[in-house]
């Protein structure tokens, strides 16, 4: 009986004897719903406010840690020089896909 015969696949047909080329295997964050593949991938959004009398200074890098102080830094991106001055507000956002 043809069929997908690999057992990863969303598709698989546990009765099938010979692999027929149709097997759907999911990968990456990838997972089967309904012999469908559902992407997963996640967007996470983390946002660092400022405020008026907080911080001054000349900023040129921003970076997001695992730790709400020190840590590891897990990405960073540097930029021109942005003067934050004793009245002023400043936010950060960062978007992250993890796919």
């Amino acid at each position: 009986m043809l069929g997908c015969t690999d057992s990863a696949a969303c598709n698989y047909n546990p009765t099938a004897t010979d692999e027929d080329g149709t097997c759907i295997v999911p990968i990456g964050c990838e997972t089967c719903q309904d012999g469908n593949i559902v992407d997963n991938d996640a967007v996470v959004t983390y946002v660092c406010a400022f405020s008026a009398g907080e911080g001054t200074g000349a900023l040129t890098e921003a970076g997001i840690f695992n730790a709400s102080s020190s840590g590891t830094m897990l990405c960073r991106t540097e930029f021109n020089v942005v003067n934050k001055g004793a009245s002023d507000s400043m936010t950060i956002t960062w978007t992250v896909t993890v796919s």
